[in-house]
């Protein structure tokens, strides 16, 4: 991070209105005195701000590249397995009464 330029940073941002949730994921400018700009190599940082405007911090270490990877290819794959079993087991129920 340059202490004067600030730090680029892959940032995800949820919000809530009403009874539904609006999120997004992206590539970020954050000045250097921003907590989220503090983070770096496989940490990771989330911070949420209340609808009172409290804010709140937690930080710890990430899984790093690899493991991230494997996780995320990991619950893809079982996505996938539990919506081809759901479409089998639909066309099975439809096909037992007709």
């Amino acid at each position: 991070m340059d202490p004067v330029l600030g730090f680029r940073a892959l940032v995800a941002n949820a919000r809530r209105s009403g009874g539904e949730v609006e999120a997004q994921v992206d590539v970020r400018d954050l000045d250097p005195g921003d907590a989220l700009a503090e983070c770096s190599g496989e940490g990771n940082t989330l911070q949420v701000e209340t609808a009172s405007g409290r804010k709140i911090r937690v930080d710890g270490k990430g899984a790093g590249r690899w493991p991230t990877a494997v996780s995320v290819v990991s619950d893809a794959l079982l996505v996938r397995r539990e919506t081809v079993s759901a479409r089998t087991s639909l066309g099975r129920s439809r096909e037992a009464t007709s």
